[in-house]
């Protein structure tokens, strides 16, 4: 879709504070509520193709809404996440913070999946997944990137602190 959310930390002289969004390439921009959020704002994920769902990443969990951002709710525990992302499709929200999670978005079931190690000052910084296949990859803060070619039974590591593996 083409809905575009931001956080403004500052109102400047387009925009309030707050979480806004447009539905129209930034032509016109609303303003959400943004209720029911805990934490400091870490990463927003949109719907590939409903542009009234946006996920948030935050220091105190991950939270969903439905509509628009006005109001959202806790998907899982309370815990700092890193990262989301919605599959290509749009059925599954990917998250993380050191381990990485699927949350179903028909059923509202959460699977782990079993992932290599992610610890210390280390955390899930980007999730992304193949369109056209069944890859899903993560990239760390320290620039370690794996990839599963069979939606994350198995993982390979294809690069380590930024540098491609051979």
């Amino acid at each position: 879709n083409h809905a575009v959310y931001v956080l403004n930390q500052a109102p400047n002289s387009q925009l309030s504070s707050g979480l806004h969004y447009t539905l129209d390439d930034g032509q016109t921009w609303a303003q959400s509520r943004a209720q029911g959020l805990s934490g400091a704002l870490i990463q927003i994920a949109v719907h590939p193709t409903e542009a009234n769902v946006v996920a948030l990443a935050t220091e105190g969990g991950l939270y969903l809404s439905n509509d628009y951002g006005n109001n959202f709710t806790q998907v899982g525990q309370i815990a700092p996440i890193t990262s989301a992302s919605f599959d290509p499709d749009g059925s599954r929200l990917y998250f993380g913070h050191q381990g990485l999670n699927a949350y179903n978005l028909e059923n509202g079931e959460i699977d782990s999946l079993q992932i290599p190690t992610v610890a210390g000052d280390d955390a899930i910084g980007f999730i992304a997944s193949n369109p056209v296949s069944d890859e899903i990859a993560f990239a760390t803060y320290n620039k370690d990137i794996y990839l599963s070619a069979d939606n994350g039974e198995s993982w390979e590591q294809i690069a380590q602190k930024g540098v491609g593996e051979s």
